[in-house]
């Protein structure tokens, strides 16, 4: 039983020892050491050390290294003597799990100057001591700090020549030496700085506070003597007037401060010190000639008048005060706001009308693009509208619309024949086939001969053209079927001088040509032209554009219902004397019959110069 207890023991005793060693093993630090110098033989004397542990970049981020099974410093600080040695201790690289091949520590030396410090290479730290000194000192540069231009401070050195291109006013301190030295560029030499630290305050060293008793009024030059009482009249008799060349300065229960001279005249400052009720000064009188102060409620004469530069406006009446601050200089001017400031606008020309650009105000010729103007649904026109006195201005006045509503049709039929639209134009086809669907649209196709088109246009007598000028268009708006999305469809609508060519030379449409995806807005002046992408995709099926005409500034297309711009263009807008004519039309660019089926177009304009 003895042995047996015995070889127990024993076993306890061997799993024990293993378990300690195996963590002594596993937990082991590097003794760093290391003496730093610069090229020149300077140590970084009284420096400082700082190693930061370099994780292997082989490992994923995150990865948690331990020593012994527990988290090590992985920011090692120290310092360095008077001769740059030091002494630190990191984790051995061999004791570091997970085990790894490319884990480092980068060395930070920095002298007890204002060099940089030097950042060192990564640096593998194993075994029980390691000197680097020979592997530091290889990086380590020489240390400089670099004088300013004019005479000044340069910062904390060794040694003078550590100075870079010092002038005459350099200085700098000697860490060594603990004091200034300065330079002179006539000798170029440096001396010692006039002064140096304080040694004693009062006789006394060390942590030196002060006492009563440091200063005594002898010793400070034209000192008064001060007597101050909570109430001079508990003590039986007033204050006792000062010495020759004195003041006596003394506070009482009646009065704020009190003063009196050496011929025992007294003065006292303030009427009672009394809590006081809110919003009240201690001030003089508010009017008439100098007297005694005391608490008053403010009164306009207290305040002063500030300028504009201050945040004031310098003047005393309202009116003055926000004519002051007003941008307003010319009769006529209004005020408006820009993205950032209240600005004035300026009085129109004679006859214009104030309008909006849908950023800011504007006058812009009344009318104008529809500016002020109102469509009239029952008259099926633009008509203008003063929104001030709610009243049709020229709801008699001449205007004109095409309106064709193919879609209404109740009966099929075929033809080519001319018939009236709206209130003003014929419509005219072209001589290619035409069916009209009931309830669908009226369906135009090409033969099959190469550039064919067919079209159906607005005429006057037969000449196929619109019989106003463009400058009397307003808007238009369209629906029709594409019918086909082929590779060799062009399609386009809305009005343009010269019909049965594949590019007319003047014209306001929509259209999509063979090489494109989308329908695009087309402005056309002499055959130049300017096109904005509608975003619409061209497909086969129904698709609907309103387009709005602003004089020659600009024209808009819109999807119907909906107040967003696809897009707008601002060049080659046809000018008022060019007459516009054809509002439909397709032509291949193929061997293919191609076709398009108009269900509803109307046109708006109105008569220049209402």
């Amino acid at each position: 039983m003895k042995v047996r207890g015995i070889m127990k023991i024993l076993k306890l005793f061997l799993i024990t020892l293993f378990i300690f060693s195996s963590s002594i093993s596993f937990a082991s630090d590097t003794s760093v050491t290391g003496t730093i110098q610069d090229p020149t033989g300077q140590v970084y004397a009284n420096g400082t050390v700082r190693a930061n542990f370099r994780p292997d970049p082989t490992k994923p981020p995150g990865t948690v290294y331990t020593s012994g099974g527990v988290p090590f410093p992985q920011i090692v600080t120290g310092v360095l003597d008077a001769t740059g040695t030091f002494t630190i201790l990191v984790t051995d690289y061999n004791s570091i799990d997970p085990p790894n091949t490319s884990s480092t520590w980068v060395f930070t030396f920095c002298s007890n100057t204002t060099a940089p410090c030097m950042v060192s290479a990564p640096l593998k730290i194993e075994g029980a001591t390691q000197n680097i000194s020979s592997v530091m000192n290889a990086q380590v540069p020489v240390i400089k700090i670099t004088a300013s231009a004019s005479p000044a401070y340069a910062g904390v050195a060794y040694l003078d020549g550590e100075v870079v291109n010092p002038i005459t006013g350099t200085f700098y301190t000697n860490s060594i030496v603990n004091s200034l030295r300065v330079y002179d560029a006539v000798t170029g030499t440096w001396s010692a700085g006039v002064g140096g630290g304080v040694t004693s305050a009062f006789g006394r060293t060390g942590a030196v506070v002060s006492v009563t008793g440091d200063y005594t009024v002898g010793q400070v030059t034209n000192a008064l003597d001060i007597t101050t009482f909570n109430d001079w009249t508990q003590l039986g008799a007033a204050p006792a007037a000062p010495a020759a060349g004195k003041l006596r300065i003394y506070a009482r229960s009646t009065d704020f401060l009190c003063k009196k001279s050496p011929s025992d005249v007294e003065s006292c400052f303030g009427s009672t010190s009394v809590p006081q009720v809110a919003n009240t000064v201690l001030a003089g009188p508010t009017s008439g000639p100098a007297g005694s102060s005391g608490f008053r409620a403010l009164v306009s004469a207290d305040i002063p008048l500030i300028g504009i530069a201050q945040g004031g406006t310098g003047q005393t009446t309202s009116l003055a005060a926000f004519n002051a601050l007003s941008p307003l200089t010319t009769t006529g001017d209004m005020l408006t706001r820009n993205s950032t400031d209240n600005i004035r606008l300026p009085i129109g020309l004679n006859g214009q009308c104030l309008t909006s650009n849908g950023t800011q105000p504007v006058w812009a010729t009344c009318g104008a693009g529809g500016a002020g103007w109102v469509y009239s649904t029952p008259n099926k026109r633009w008509e203008l509208f003063d929104a001030t006195i709610l009243t049709w201005l020229v709801g008699a006045k001449p205007s004109w619309n095409i309106e064709a509503n193919f879609g209404s049709q109740s009966s099929s039929f075929t033809t080519t024949a001319q018939m009236a639209i709206g209130n003003h134009g014929w419509l005219t086809v072209s001589s290619g086939p035409v069916t009209v669907t009931p309830g669908g649209g009226y369906r135009i196709t090409t033969s099959t001969v190469l550039n064919n088109s067919a079209y159906i246009c607005s005429a006057a007598l037969g000449s196929c053209h619109f019989p106003l000028p463009a400058g009397n268009l307003d808007s238009f708006m369209l629906t029709v079927n594409t019918v086909q999305d082929a590779a060799d469809t062009n399609q386009r609508v809305g009005f343009w001088a010269g019909v049965g060519t594949p590019t007319p030379t003047t014209g306001i449409y929509v259209e999509s040509l063979a090489a494109d995806t989308n329908w695009f807005l087309v402005a056309r002046s002499s055959s130049v032209e300017t096109r904005c992408n509608t975003g619409v995709a061209h497909a086969a099926g129904t698709v609907s554009f309103v387009v709005v005409k602003n004089a020659t500034t600009s024209l808009t297309v819109f999807t119907p219902g909906t107040g967003t711009a696809l897009c707008t263009v601002t060049t080659n807008i046809p000018a008022s004397g060019v007459n516009l004519g054809a509002f439909t039309q397709v032509f291949n660019s193929g061997t293919t019959a191609q076709a398009i089926e108009a269900i509803y177009f109307l046109a708006i304009g109105r008569i220049v110069g209402y």
